[in-house]
């Protein structure tokens, strides 16, 4: 089949892969054009996915305006857009999502009324909108607060402009919450509440108490905690995606909690729980509620989930303690202390078909750390992919404490070059080795590369590996040693067919493996 025989479906495909998507806005609409001069029918399949975003960004007043068409000016306000090249090819109906980004000294109400002013000129109305991005960045002399009747009429405003608006996304480039801003991103989410699928916040944000949002599928909220936010009120039964970063649980439940006061709660639509709880966020209860009155009755349902990611760095995760989980899920991760990898691992915890193990930084020589991990991994009975990914420098890596059930290892730690031969060893399904700055103990000093004319060639590993990986230490001088080590690696794994080095390493890896191809043919496969 030629190029040119594709369907119209499978040419769309190819075409947003080949069309840029991250970066400036207008930079990306000018490089995209070019693919749109190849002949009549890639200009009809790529105009929506060229003209399909708009950007809008308000620079903080007395900012330069260049000479570029992307930047001018409305009513003395500095503006950087591609809307312009948008409205002169006739493409406005192709908008399909618009970003806001803006820089201002007063008040959201202002900022929002520029934006409002500048679109309107070019447009009435942007009715095939259905992705809303909004980032707001208050300088030092902004107000604290916004006028409630300004920040209505302005929020009112835009959602009568853009009507069909059914994913909506608040972020800042504030360091501290700023009131006005949380009340103004409240105050759009509410107004949108009734018609939005899909919501989005890394910042906090002022919901509604009277407006909820029943039609929402995939919620996705995480910054830091505050007294008085709550999540928006939604309904758990539609709901196909919850990821929620520093939210104390009494507050998840009481967004879900049911009109007849009861405490079971079933997620008869979620697929996806993605739960993430760091130092120095806030307590699983609320100051002055009772902890064992608040929570002790609660049920939470998730009978059809596939994927379950848990990320603290807390010695515990209550809302799990309260979950009724599936008997099979697809994909199971847990990055978390060794506390609550032995709390899950007392769970019963449903069978899964992918399942990694996450040991992150701080937790220091504890020794429960690979026994928890492996205990977990022992229920790993059916699992088709079971990674272990072992972070902090001072937890002890030996052969005889890693579950032999894995396929999938990566080190970023102390680890010596015997031990990692052991380990090769004794894990029979081991298709994926990642090394991340390891520092290798001992044996990288006295370590010898055979050459390529070498009559005594290195003995192979009985293994299955296909993919290695390797990173080496921000050490200046470990990269060289670390390439020692990598290029014996790729002599003894013959069974690898891919290798990832990292920048500094790739040259002289790649020069080995050309150079040592001639004695060792399997590297004759390996893909660098």
């Amino acid at each position: 089949m030629q190029f040119s025989d594709l369907p119209d479906d499978l040419l769309c495909l190819v075409l947003e892969r080949a069309l840029s998507d991250g970066g400036d806005a207008y930079d990306l609409l000018e490089e995209n054009l070019s693919l749109l001069a190849v002949c009549q029918r890639w200009r009809r399949l790529a105009l929506p996915v060229a003209y399909g975003a708009v950007s809008v960004e308000i620079k903080a007043r007395g900012a330069r305006v260049g000479s570029s068409p992307s930047e001018t000016t409305y009513m003395g306000v500095p503006i950087r857009s591609n809307l312009d090249l948008v409205v002169s090819a006739g493409c406005v109906n192709l908008v399909k999502s618009v970003c806001i980004e803006a820089k201002y000294s007063g008040s959201p109400s202002a900022a929002f009324n520029s934006v409002l002013g500048f679109m309107r000129a070019a447009a009435g109305e942007w009715s095939g909108v259905r992705l809303l991005e909004v980032a707001l960045s208050p300088a030092a002399t902004a107000a604290e607060h916004d006028d409630n009747d300004d920040i209505q009429a302005a929020c009112g405003a835009m959602v009568a402009m853009m009507p069909g608006v059914s994913e909506l996304y608040f972020s800042t480039g504030a360091f501290h919450p700023v009131p006005a801003v949380s009340e103004a991103y409240g105050c759009l989410a509410g107004l949108y509440s009734d018609r939005l699928e899909e919501l989005g916040a890394s910042y906090p944000v002022a919901f509604p108490r009277d407006a909820s949002f029943k039609r929402l599928r995939r919620i996705r909220v995480g910054y830091a905690y505050e007294p008085g936010r709550r999540l928006p009120q939604i309904n758990p039964d539609v709901l196909e995606t919850l990821e929620l970063s520093i939210w104390p649980l009494f507050r998840v439940l009481s967004a879900l909690g049911s009109d007849d006061g009861s405490r079971e709660i079933v997620f008869g639509s979620l697929k996806e729980l993605r739960l993430s709880c760091y130092d120095g966020g806030a307590s699983d209860v609320e100051d002055g509620e009772d902890s064992a009155d608040a929570k002790a009755a609660w049920q939470l349902q998730f009978p059809r989930l596939e994927t379950l990611c848990i990320n603290t760095t807390l010695g515990t995760c209550s809302l799990l303690e309260y979950s009724v989980l599936p008997p099979r899920v697809s994909s199971i991760r847990f990055r978390a202390a060794p506390a609550v990898l032995r709390d899950i691992a007392r769970a019963s915890l449903p069978a899964a078909r992918d399942i990694e193990i996450v040991i992150p930084h701080g937790t220091g020589n504890d020794p429960s750390a690979i026994s928890a991990a492996t205990n977990l991994l022992a229920g790993a009975r059916a699992s088709r992919r079971v990674e272990l990914d072992v972070w902090d420098y001072a937890v002890p890596v030996s052969p005889g404490a890693v579950s032999a059930k894995l396929t999938h290892l990566t080190i970023h730690g102390l680890a010596s070059l015997g031990t990692l031969f052991s380990l090769i060893q004794r894990l029979p399904d081991l298709v994926y080795l990642e090394l991340q700055k390891v520092y290798l103990d001992g044996y990288q000093a006295g370590l010898s590369v055979p050459g390529p004319d070498d009559g005594h060639p290195v003995e192979p590993l009985n293994t299955k590996i296909k993919y290695l990986a390797v990173w080496a230490s921000d050490d200046e001088q470990a990269p060289e040693q670390f390439a020692d080590v990598a290029k014996y690696l790729l002599l003894k794994i013959p069974t690898l067919s891919h290798l990832c080095p990292d920048r500094a390493l790739r040259p002289c890896l790649k020069e080995f493996v050309d150079v040592h191809s001639g004695q060792y043919p399997h590297l004759k496969a390996v893909k660098i």
